[in-house]
């Protein structure tokens, strides 16, 4: 059974921060393949102008996906990724006719409850922030070039995230959550709102660490996400 994943990294990141998982996955089944989206302004498309929008960014990355081949499509998204995921599967499945098999979002709250404004802060104050989070290279805080050219992508990632409401679109496929345990983004009284995404099965599952556990913990990630794949009767 053919499946294709598609990746959507998070705000700043670019498709090379993932090719782990697309490695990981693609060495566990050979009838897997996974493509790491890249954003327009970011990595091999730095030269691209910048999404006006999160809505026209998902617009862009559906209309790419759509023509995949693979009967089965999975889309995995981490924290700004997380959002990029569930609206590029709404428009496949509204506007192309094109339904998702699953979606799995990682490191980010309920779309409903999306209310932060992360691009109003100072460049000390963005860069504190970021560096609570995790997983950034020290090399952006020592390099003073590299950090305000970091911190003019980031921005640009955190105006669309300030910006992107859900509206009421509905999917029609299982979701699934992935958190860290210590990840001071997401309020976990609040997970079960995600319920409202999708008329499917939705599961959650945490790990220990923050906001990037993924990374720290990538064996245990790719464990879980073969089991779930498994579960989902998408692999045999």
């Amino acid at each position: 059974m053919a499946l294709k994943i598609f990746c959507f990294p998070h705000a700043g990141g670019s498709a090379a921060g993932y090719f782990w998982l697309k490695r990981g996955i693609e060495r566990m089944h050979s009838q897997i393949s996974v493509t790491v989206c890249e954003y327009n302004g970011h990595g091999r498309k730095i030269n691209c102008p910048f999404y006006s929008s999160l809505s026209e960014g998902a617009r862009r990355l559906a209309v790419e996906i759509r023509e995949c081949q693979e009967e089965n499509i999975v889309l995995f998204g981490h924290s700004m990724g997380a959002y990029m995921a569930i609206e590029t599967a709404a428009f496949l499945q509204d506007s192309f006719d094109r339904r998702v098999s699953a979606v799995i979002v990682s490191g980010q709250d309920s779309p409903v409850n999306q209310q932060m404004r992360r691009a109003e802060r100072t460049d000390e104050e963005l860069l504190a922030y970021l560096q609570s989070l995790g997983g950034m290279s020290p090399v952006i805080t020592e390099n003073k070039e590299y950090r305000n050219f970091f911190l003019s992508i980031i921005r640009e990632d955190m105006r669309i995230l300030d910006s992107y409401r859900s509206g009421e679109k509905c999917l029609h496929c299982p979701l699934c959550i992935m958190y860290g345990e210590e990840d001071m983004e997401i309020d976990k009284s609040l997970l079960s709102s995600w319920k409202t995404v999708t008329t499917e099965r939705v599961q959650f599952q945490c790990f220990s660490g923050g906001h990037f556990y993924l990374m720290e913990h990538r064996e245990q990630v790719l464990a879980f996400m073969d089991s779930l794949l498994y579960s989902l009767n998408l692999i045999r």
